[in-house]
């Protein structure tokens, strides 16, 4: 089986900076993140044997904690600029965090833990960085101010011959290192980018770091300045919603390459500076407004803030609801209602192919055949079983809310009462998700007519299922670790990382229809950065469904085409550019669904019977 990618990949690029390379890994050698990580370099034509260098520490095993191949270079023959070759570094990286470092950059103790944390707690955080001091105790970054240049103070009149521009400049530059008020958590909308964690799945979302912007290898960076690739990165990420965090517990220090930068001015070229001010003048605005003569004041909104991390940790979801899972878990949920016989054997088959420590969550909508006291009977002799009873006047849409609400894994898993799994399917799943961190969504092969996840044929019996797992264990063996992206997965069977359940919210309740509602789903996560990816090693079996009235499906399709804009004059049956759909961009008000309120779905002895569980 595919091992698991990661949780973090340091990304190094150099040129010439032989020295300071040797200070960054050395202190990297001091404080080994105590998690999944691995090292990229990436070195740009050096002459000052930096690429040797390089190569002899990934041969040579001298980073504690890294497995063989954890280390992995890539040369290039001749210089290239700092933000293609941090691109290059992101593409050959597999975690699910990326840390950006510039040879210099002298780590501190317990450097990657608090930027770790934020991003695993909140899924709404795109970038994190810390405190970065220079050697005389002076702080060179605890976040970036957006600084709009104008000729004067009220930005009225024209121009100065530099022109109106947007730049950087570090909160509390040159201030002591331990002043109080650098000790605060802060959101800020830039960050520096020489040292910066990314989410990996934000980070692909925006299309990495712009090579029209940046230093060069060879330019020594301002003091206190803002890089301005590092900048444009933030930018993009805030215009897609993603937020960025300054965290005071991570402290490094940047020494100095050349002589100490002046504490004002700009290194970046003309055309470079150019390019960000038409990029950016016009589409975001300056935290402050600064004159020629040298005065500031506040640009009229609040964009540095502090930081507060959410209530609900979205990494451990022990903290989630009462009650104890271990880290990493999964939670399957399944909505059932009236389907004694389906239910039974999708519920055999999930207890004899699912490890037990992962939860397994029945919505039941009212049944009156016996499927709901087949399911508590279960429930008390299989502990990973639980069972909701969804108010009458639920829609199965609602249902599949609740349990989402409800669940407590970090994966969680939509799986039709209609399903068969086979053994490995939930770890073939999870490990597809594990190792592409861009994937917030993973779906299996299966025998129903749905898209690209069909199998053209199936060697087993569908009726009664034999010759199934054997089928299943062949289509594993021919397509281990294979994935395909697309742009629609079914949700009979879906993964959904928790941390996308956050940023996009749950299914949208008024398309109930599959097609609809899966293809809403899954444009809702593309657009929030998210990769749909077919894990083809994972066979899950689910019968047909009885066919949709023709007037519900057109009902639905007109509601689809309302919510996204499809133009007037496209029929059901029309060719649509789902690329169409996605070019304004994700944005919450109109793409975030709120997830129904577990009290507010369940009847009240299912509110009482959890109450009592809790309690226990």
């Amino acid at each position: 089986m595919t091992p698991h990618g990661p949780i973090l990949s340091v990304v190094l690029t150099s040129h010439n900076q032989l020295n300071h390379l040797k200070f960054t890994l050395l202190s990297l050698k001091d404080q080994v993140p105590d998690l999944d990580f691995e090292i990229v370099a990436v070195d740009c034509g050096s002459t000052d044997g930096s690429d040797q260098f390089l190569v002899a520490q990934a041969q040579s095993g001298a980073i504690p904690g890294l497995k063989p191949g954890d280390f992995r270079t890539v040369l290039n023959p001749g210089p290239t600029c700092r933000t293609s070759a941090r691109n290059q570094g992101a593409h050959q990286a597999r975690g699910r965090y990326l840390m950006f470092l510039d040879p210099g950059m002298v780590l501190g103790p317990r450097w990657w833990a608090a930027m770790v944390r934020t991003l695993e707690r909140d899924p709404q955080v795109g970038a994190v960085a810390g405190k970065i001091i220079l050697p005389d105790g002076r702080i060179d970054h605890a976040g970036l101010a957006l600084l709009e240049w104008w000729d004067t103070p009220e930005g009225e009149g024209k121009p100065s011959e530099y022109g109106q521009r947007l730049t950087g400049r570090s909160i509390l530059a040159g201030k002591p290192a331990e002043i109080a008020s650098s000790n605060q958590a802060m959101q800020v909308q830039a960050l520096a980018g020489e040292a910066m964690m990314v989410r990996a799945a934000a980070f692909f979302s925006v299309g990495g770091f712009s090579a029209r912007v940046g230093r060069a290898h060879h330019q020594v960076k301002t003091d206190f300045a803002g890089d301005l690739a590092g900048m444009d990165l933030c930018l993009r990420l805030g215009s897609r919603g993603w937020g960025c965090v300054y965290r005071p517990e991570t402290v490094m220090t940047r020494l100095r390459a050349g002589e100490p930068g002046r504490e004002a001015g700009w290194v970046q070229s003309p055309k470079e500076q150019d390019i960000f001010n038409k990029t950016w003048l016009g589409r975001t605005r300056g935290d402050f407004r600064v004159s020629t003569q040298g005065t500031s004041a506040l640009a009229g909104q609040e964009c540095i803030h502090r930081y507060i991390e959410p209530v609900l940790a979205f990494g451990d979801p022990t903290t989630l609801v009462p009650g104890k899972l271990a880290r990493g878990t999964s939670s399957v949920i399944v909505v059932t209602q009236n389907n004694l016989e389906t239910t039974r054997r999708c519920l055999l088959a999930l207890l004899a192919y699912t490890q037990k420590e992962h939860e397994l969550v029945f919505v039941d909508m009212a049944s009156v055949d016996g499927t709901r006291g087949y399911l508590e009977e279960m429930a008390t002799i299989h502990h990973q079983v639980k069972v909701l009873d969804a108010m009458p006047e639920v829609t199965r849409t609602t249902a599949q809310n609740l349990g989402l609400a409800a669940a407590r894994g970090r994966n969680l898993v939509l799986l039709d009462s209609a399903a068969v799994v086979t053994p490995g399917w939930l770890d073939q799943l999870t490990t597809t998700a594990d190792f592409h961190p861009r994937a917030g969504l993973v779906g299996p092969m299966t025998n129903r007519r749905v898209g690209i996840q069909q199998l053209g044929q199936t060697d087993y019996d569908e009726t009664s299922l034999r010759g199934l797992n054997s089928f299943a264990a062949q289509v594993a063996e021919r397509q281990g670790g294979k994935t395909d992206r697309v742009m629609r997965l079914g949700s009979f069977c879906l993964l959904i990382k928790r941390e996308l359940l956050a940023r996009i919210g749950g299914l949208d309740a008024t398309l109930n229809l599959g097609v609809y509602l899966d293809q809403d789903f899954s444009l809702r996560a593309q657009l929030a950065g998210y990769e749909a990816l077919v894990a083809r090693d994972c066979f899950v079996h689910c019968d047909a469904r009885v066919q949709d009235r023709d007037e519900a499906v057109q009902s639905q399709w007109e509601r689809f085409k309302t919510k996204w804009g499809v133009p007037a004059h496209v029929t059901l049956n029309m060719p649509l550019d789902l690329s169409v759909l996605m070019a304004g961009g994700y944005r919450a008000d109109r793409h975030f669904q709120q997830l129904v309120e577990v009290g507010q779905a369940v009847s009240a002895k299912a509110t009482a019977r959890a109450a009592q569980e809790a309690h226990a």
